[in-house]
């Protein structure tokens, strides 16, 4: 369905396979938030995960996202770009309800082999998806004409954007309301945990449908034996190593820091609600301005319009610096630089995009996502084990400082 090599985009095709990706795009953001990363935290935690081996857990899917370079190979042997996303999405969405089986009676008594069932389902869960996020942007590259990029990207990411708001904070509130429930009746607070992941799932793998139904998508058109000619044309890309190099050394001065950013509110007494708000806050502003911002890079150019974005984003670190205990509403400033955040993440794309040949798309972000991806978590690890290190003398200074 929608995989003939003879279809022609005409504007009521083109108009409503455009909505069916808003839609999609807007229940996926809704799976997202139902099953967000700080659930499955909490989960891994109350299975006894701790310090180092918790952040083992969350960076090992970034490691094995290096399997996001085997995508070419496997866009040839789906078929399409179209065909390798749904596939594997139905794969990775399934792999994740399959988190409910830890609320078995199996594991009640096996608190070690639940914690690596847990390891298992997520790492392939991740991985599974990795590849499906290459195949996605690579299909998207084929549906949104590029004169109107910028524009239906920023458009696209503000509905996401505004659509986790409410739905993070019902999770939020509901699973706050269920451990304290559990805790009285003595009921397995796992329970919880393992309702988000399946309706998450279940709201991903609603996201799938209006795709398939009403979004087409080319064969591909390099068989899988000539896929790997591909990586000598990306490799050989000197625009594209600039770009790589940016996504790199981004990706290091971001995850370096990501165990002192976490870490800081809790140091210096912010409690849950104020930093609730502040994730509200970047996601609302984030939103306000992605439609703009989106016109921008139609009009000026995505470097232009993600350089601008990158000089204010560096700015947030002058405002955790200056944050202590007396004064750690400093934080805001931080969080408002980082709502500028947006100019990349709508341009980003565009950017790979207009680099990728229509045949080489696939290749151009698994090399950007896995090279990034890696980086990140390497220095994700390397900032956690810093911030074990000099701990107890930063926390002193801080305390004393304020």
């Amino acid at each position: 369905m929608w995989e003939s090599a003879e279809f022609t985009w005409t504007r009521p095709l083109r108009r409503r396979a455009l909505r069916a990706v808003l839609l999609s795009s807007a229940l996926w953001s809704a799976g997202a938030a139902v099953s967000a990363s700080f659930i499955l935290r909490y989960w891994a935690q109350d299975l006894g995960a701790r310090g180092t081996v918790l952040a083992w857990i969350f960076a090992l899917p970034a490691l094995l996202g290096l399997l996001r370079l085997a995508t070419p190979w496997l866009l040839a042997l789906a078929g399409s770009a179209r065909r390798l996303y749904l596939i594997s999405s139905v794969v990775a969405y399934v792999l994740l309800g399959g988190m409910v089986s830890l609320v078995l009676p199996l594991w009640h008594e096996r608190p070690q082999g639940a914690l690596a069932w847990f390891v298992l389902l997520f790492s392939a869960h991740q991985v599974v998806e990795h590849i499906a996020a290459v195949g996605y942007w690579s299909w998207l590259g084929q549906v949104v004409p590029r004169k109107l990029r910028g524009r239906f990207f920023g458009h696209r990411e503000r509905i996401m954007l505004w659509v986790a708001v409410p739905v993070g904070l019902a999770v939020a509130q509901g699973l706050d309301l269920w451990r304290s429930w559990a805790q009285g009746y003595h009921w397995p607070i796992s329970w919880g945990y393992a309702a988000a992941m399946a309706l998450g799932s279940g709201l991903f793998l609603a996201s799938l449908i209006p795709l398939w139904l009403w979004v087409p998508g080319p064969p591909a058109r390099l068989p899988a034996h000539q896929a790997r000619a591909q990586w000598r044309l990306v490799l050989g890309d000197r625009r594209y190593w600039a770009l790589l190099g940016f996504g790199v050394w981004f990706s290091l001065a971001n995850g370096i820091t990501q165990a002192a950013q976490g870490r800081l509110p809790y140091v210096l007494g912010v409690n849950l609600v104020w930093l609730s708000a502040m994730r509200i806050y970047l996601k609302v502003g984030q939103g306000g301005l992605a439609p703009g911002v989106g016109r921008l890079c139609d009009r000026w150019g995505n470097r232009p319009v993600m350089l601008a974005s990158q000089l204010l984003v560096a700015t947030s670190m002058l405002f955790f610096a200056l944050a202590t205990a007396g004064n750690w509403w400093w934080l805001w400033g931080g969080w408002t630089a980082w709502v500028f955040y947006v100019g990349i993440n709508v341009g980003l794309p565009a950017v790979v995009l207009k680099l990728a040949p229509k045949e080489q798309a696939s290749a151009y972000f698994a090399v950007y996502y896995a090279a990034s991806g890696l980086t990140y978590a390497a220095a994700t690890m390397l900032g956690g084990v810093l911030l074990d290190a000099l701990g107890g003398e930063w926390f002193w200074v801080v305390q004393r400082w304020g």
